[in-house]
């Protein structure tokens, strides 16, 4: 009996060290694998990126202290293969850096060959491109918002030894209070760095507009871009107290000065351009004729008496443009849009470029008062708990959002509330597009019978247009308060 006690126990034991050593098995085999060399990463293997969401990832292991913000795939090396440059933001390091990382030939990785320091302090700013050469590796171009808001531009030259070895030059490091432009003179598909010219654009004093253009051309016995040029461009005297309070780069002293309509003197007619800027919702429009492309602005970045602005298409998020603003006056600016800057990297002339004036006394200032009706109206269209009737449909908005039903058609999507003429206009832009104009007014009666006053909301339908208004030809839609 004692004999098969022990078979049992011996039998028990077994099992139980068999399941132990599977368990401890598992265990380690899940267990990640620490890399041999930290700055090689297997193409497949996800990196934590700036912003939750964010698509874009890193395809080389960040440090601990390396926070992504951006990337672009480039050929560096000449090899056949795609690149990385992958910008960084470094705790307690105020600079963002550039980290190069080249694709290995033999396998499905990058390696990280080296890292730039550049001028750029604001993320939101920075933008980065490579111009592929004659003769030469590529040339990384860096831009953005730097010390005391200044505009820099760095080009950096990519250079490889007889081993293999990475390295750069920095051929042009170059900052502006106003402005800073790489312009391409090239005649062939790919140039050589004689093909291109740097423009830089600096106040001559604090008094006056008076502007010192420079121009830097490449010279090869000294490796960089050199001033080759320098002229005044005369400006006028800051007189004005608005002008002198834009002297500050305050942002919010920028957005006053350019809320409003802006038009080009130059041209009339149906090509007559206007610029507006919306304070209220942050767009930015383009309107020519009866075009009109509404822009949703990302990053407003101001200097002394002027301002750079990234915004995306409201149509189609994937179009961005840069546009460039100089005050050249109290009523007088000057324009560069850079058209879609995610593929167009290099300064080009766009039809937008020009001198714009402000068109007085179009819409309210912002240093006014906004008028009681429009304050009125958008009391009544932020509260969600009144519904407006009539016999053909109902109208319901709450914050942004409206529900439009008319004539058994439902329409559902975001408005906009403006004043324009002393008028107050409502713009919608429904789920499928559909982006309507709406002069709206509210028509106050007094119930005799109940001894109470009644509201009610008139729409009437209108092509607007930043010169003037047209009334479509149709009845305007009038909504009763439902009372409940």
């Amino acid at each position: 009996m004692a004999k098969r006690i022990l078979f049992l126990i011996s039998i028990i034991i077994s099992v139980s060290l068999i399941i132990i050593l599977l368990l401890f098995k598992l265990k380690t085999e899940e267990k990640p694998k620490e890399k041999t060399d930290k700055e090689e990463v297997n193409i497949n293997r996800p990196i934590d990126t700036l912003e939750e969401g964010m698509e874009e990832k890193s395809l080389i292991q960040l440090g601990s202290d390396e926070t992504y913000i951006s990337s672009f795939s480039s050929d560096l090396n000449e090899d056949g293969l795609l690149d990385e440059v992958i910008a960084v933001k470094k705790t307690l390091q105020p600079s963002i850096y550039l980290i190069l990382a080249v694709q290995k030939p033999d396998e499905e990785s990058y390696k990280k060959v080296l890292e730039i320091k550049t001028q750029v302090l604001l993320p939101n700013s920075l933008d980065i491109y490579t111009i592929q050469l004659q003769h030469s590796l590529p040339v990384i171009v860096c831009t953005g918002v730097g010390l005391n808001n200044d505009q820099t531009m760095s080009l950096y030259l990519v250079k490889q030894t007889n081993n293999g070895s990475i390295s750069y030059d920095t051929i042009a490091s170059l900052n502006a209070d106003i402005q800073l432009q790489l312009q391409d003179h090239r005649t062939t598909t790919i140039g050589s760095l004689d093909d291109y010219s740097l423009h830089a654009y600096n106040f001559e004093t604090n008094a006056t507009l008076n502007q010192i253009h420079s121009e830097y051309k490449w010279i090869a016995t000294a490796n960089r871009f050199i001033k080759i040029n320098e002229e005044k461009i005369e400006g006028n005297k800051i007189e004005n107290p608005i002008l002198k309070e834009l002297r500050t780069g305050s942002l919010e002293a920028y957005k006053n000065y350019l809320t409003g309509v802006w038009y080009m003197p130059t041209t009339i007619g149906d090509s007559l351009r206007y610029l507006y800027y919306d304070k209220r919702s942050d767009n930015f429009i383009f309107h020519i004729g009866n075009i009109e492309e509404i822009y949703v602005i990302q990053n407003m970045f101001a200097r002394r008496f002027g301002f750079s602005i990234i915004a995306d298409n409201s149509s189609i998020s994937s179009i961005k443009r840069r546009i460039e603003i100089d005050i050249k006056n109290i009523d007088e600016v000057q324009v560069k849009v850079i058209e879609n800057i995610a593929r167009l990297k290099i300064t080009t002339s766009s039809n937008w470029d020009g001198l714009y004036r402000k068109k007085k006394n179009v819409f309210s200032m912002p240093t006014v008062e906004e008028p009681i009706s429009y304050l009125e109206l958008k009391a009544i269209f932020s509260n969600s708990t009144i519904t407006w009737i009539n016999e053909n449909g109902f109208l319901r908005t709450n914050d942004s959002a409206y529900i439009l039903k008319y004539n058994e058609k439902e329409e559902k999507g975001l408005f906009n509330l403006i004043t324009f003429d002393d008028k107050n206009i409502m713009q919608t832009k429904s789920e499928a597009n559909k982006k309507s104009f709406y002069i709206v007014e509210i028509i106050k009666e007094q119930n005799m019978k109940e001894n109470v006053e009644e509201l009610s909301i008139k729409l009437t339908p209108i092509n607007f247009m930043l010169s003037k208004i047209e009334v479509i030809n149709e009845k305007p839609i009038i909504f009763k308060e439902l009372k409940e």
